[in-house]
């Protein structure tokens, strides 16, 4: 997918959002591993280290490549935290919607699905 926003048409608005993820306890990539892959900048790091490391890097190669990118950041992975983050994305739908002049609760593509949907719930 990361070649596609590279590369491909300047078509997508990239959302990158990242959580903080490092444990104290977690255990480092084995140095043996490491040695067998040739990728010795992983050695002493975590997977979360990779991880973390990967969430900074992508949308600052997009953003080099002039891509319209922007990160979200959640201080803590939590169900707050991810339903503010889906709030978040409600609002700019129905916000960014009604800016295009596009009735964001108006979706005729997708009846059959809820049609369907009832249907399996016996409410036809």
């Amino acid at each position: 997918q990361l070649q596609l926003f590279m590369d491909g048409p300047v078509d997508h608005f990239i959302t990158i959002v990242r959580a903080n993820t490092a444990k104290s306890d977690e255990p480092l990539i084995d140095a043996q591993m490491v040695k067998l892959t040739g990728q010795d900048f992983l050695e002493g790091h975590t997977v979360a280290d990779i991880v973390n490391a990967q969430a900074h890097a992508v949308p600052e190669a997009l953003a080099k490549a002039k891509r319209p990118v922007r990160t979200i950041h959640i201080p803590q992975l939590d169900e707050k935290a991810m339903g503010a983050l889906i709030m978040h994305f409600m609002l700019e739908t129905i916000i960014s919607g009604r800016m295009l002049g596009v009735n964001p609760f108006d979706q005729p593509a997708v009846e059959l699905a809820k049609v369907l949907t009832r249907k399996r719930l016996g409410q036809v």
